[in-house]
């Protein structure tokens, strides 16, 4: 079931067992570094990436379970926005540009963080816009697309220089 789509499988799924099992070891109150976004988008029996219909919708029990939480000392950071990206990537995937833009918008915004105490990512920064650049440029939105970049490029320059003279 984990290979096929919600509709035709070979077997039967139901994505409530699948978001529970993928959270048992990943209680909100107890998060912890183990978890990963291969524990939501990995079936545990073949050890192969959900496709179709199925990853779609364990990106989006993912992404519920997290958006609620803000990165702090007792949750640990990176899952919200791994979370962000999981969703936002599945839907571009299948060309729901319109759905994965507020996803994205927010993504790009969560990564300029770097707040609780963590160093600056610029890594995670540049992937946030780049993910969002190009869902603007399928939805013709070129311009904006490039106005983002320019921001963002802008963003990390001054923040290089900034950590080169510390």
């Amino acid at each position: 079931a984990c290979r096929e789509t919600l509709t035709t499988c070979a077997g039967f799924v139901h994505i409530s067992c699948l978001a529970r099992h993928a959270s048992w070891s990943t209680r909100i109150d107890d998060l912890t570094a183990d978890e990963t976004p291969a524990a939501w988008m990995i079936c545990r029996l073949c050890r192969r990436p959900f496709s179709g219909e199925i990853e779609l919708a364990m990106a989006s029990a993912y992404w519920k379970k997290h958006v609620r939480i803000r990165s702090t000392a007792q949750h640990l950071p990176g899952h919200r926005g791994a979370a962000m990206k999981t969703f936002g990537d599945a839907l571009v995937t299948r060309g729901r540009y319109e759905e994965a833009l507020p996803i994205l918008e927010m993504y790009l915004e969560d990564s300029r963080g770097g707040g609780y105490g963590q160093e600056f990512d610029f890594v995670l920064y540049e992937n946030a816009r780049d993910s969002l650049a190009d869902c603007l440029r399928s939805l013709g939105q070129d311009d904006r697309a490039l106005e983002i970049i320019a921001s963002v490029n802008k963003t990390i320059e001054a923040l290089k220089r900034l950590t080169s003279t510390q």
